[in-house]
């Protein structure tokens, strides 16, 4: 059990878009990270358009729970492709995420501050893994305060110019919903090389693959894995139960992580 390890000895791992954040609000779907940009007023109409013919094409073989994981992959990479390219003919801007940001409706769970700050307390290390736009994550995170030294973000990063703040790509590094653990960490897998003494982990996500997002954490003793089943749960809860240790259904909140993490550390004061 966590709870009788030392704090030193523990990391959390986390997805962002509808585990950082909130899934819904009274109903309404919240935007994510990439839908911030996607869905943003300031962009063309026709780039939008776009952007949402290709979220009604994939999303759905996304969460499939019927398709192949070899085939669902290949289709992961054919949507953020097509994403990519169709965000190079947006005349996108990089104070437009900021603005984008204050347009959207996009939220942080209830009282997903207090986790951070516990965290940032207590020196421990918190790496938030997403397939969506890195930009606005860690914009989304210093607007609240919570973008903390012991906060590591790993995401897909847009590309600006210094001069006129125009787009001007991607860097390599591609993080879709099915390849977040450490294939895309590089041979060296810094990140966990450096953290090998903590062999223990906390893992929060939405999605079934996400409980990969701890394998490339070379010695493992104890990992916790959250699932936040937010929709469609009729369907996905018996996996959901397979893969993850605690499933949160259609909790919009982090209520219970802080609960669990005053815990665990309360035992080591």
């Amino acid at each position: 059990m966590l709870c009788y390890h030392l704090p030193t000895l523990l990391q959390v791992i986390t997805d962002f878009d509808c585990t950082v954040t909130k899934h819904h609000v009274n109903g309404t779907r919240c935007l994510s990270s990439s839908g911030v940009i996607n869905r943003s007023p300031l962009l063309p109409p026709e780039s939008k358009a776009a952007f949402i013919r290709l979220f009604e094409k994939y999303y759905p073989i996304e969460i499939c729970l019927e398709i192949d994981e070899g085939e669902k992959f290949q289709h992961m990479v054919d949507w953020y492709k097509q994403a990519r390219v169709n965000m190079m003919t947006c005349a996108l801007k990089e104070d437009m995420i900021k603005k984008s940001i204050a347009l959207s409706t996009i939220q942080l769970r209830d009282n997903v501050q207090d986790m951070f700050k516990m965290l940032h307390r207590n020196q421990i290390p918190v790496l938030v893994f997403s397939a969506g736009i890195g930009n606005v994550i860690e914009e989304l995170l210093r607007k609240y305060d919570i973008l903390y030294p012991n906060v590591e973000i790993i995401s897909n990063f847009m590309e600006f110019s210094e001069k006129d703040g125009t787009l001007l790509g991607y860097k390599d590094l591609m993080v879709h919903p099915l390849n977040k653990n450490e294939t895309v960490l590089g041979d060296e897998n810094k990140y966990f090389m450096d953290l090998s003494h903590r062999d223990n982990a906390i893992l929060l996500g939405d999605h079934t693959s996400d409980v990969q997002m701890s394998r490339g954490m070379p010695h493992t003793d104890s990992i916790l894995k959250i699932g936040f089943l937010n929709d469609k749960i009729s369907e996905r809860l018996n996996r959901f139960m397979e893969v993850f240790d605690i499933v949160l259904i259609d909790d919009q909140s982090m209520d219970f992580v802080n609960q669990l993490l005053r815990v665990i550390l309360s035992e080591h004061k």
